[in-house]
């Protein structure tokens, strides 16, 4: 069906889930980080299978969003300093607006003073 839509449309979208453990070690997640490495390979690897196809594939990475999932650290990191899920749904919005030539593997999701913008 993704091949059907990627030829009548031009673009089918596949999003992964992933998380920015995915992207390094985390300590205390070993297993966590690991499935979600896999599924950025798995992101990369599918977009490579389905190249000229018509379908783009992205994985999402985000770091701790404000969900059920992260309450166990919520007396560490405060909800409201969380990346919000309305976040990663404007992520989604974002991708499906794209033209089909342009491809976007991976979107990372950091909170301020953690990731690339940390001294």
């Amino acid at each position: 069906m993704l091949r059907e839509a990627g030829a009548e449309h031009g673009k089918a979208l596949i999003v992964n889930t992933a998380s920015i453990a995915g992207k390094g070690g985390q300590a205390w997640l070993s297993i966590y980080a690991a499935t979600k490495a896999a599924v950025i390979n798995f992101t990369q690897s599918t977009a490579r299978e389905t190249v000229n196809s018509g379908i783009q594939c992205t994985a999402l990475a985000p770091g701790f969003v404000d969900t059920a999932m992260t309450d166990f650290v919520k007396g560490a990191v405060p909800a409201e300093e969380m990346i919000q899920p309305s976040d990663i749904g404007e992520a989604v919005r974002f991708l499906l607006h794209t033209s089909p030539t342009c491809l976007v593997p991976e979107i990372i999701f950091n909170r301020p003073g953690e990731g690339a913008d940390t001294p």
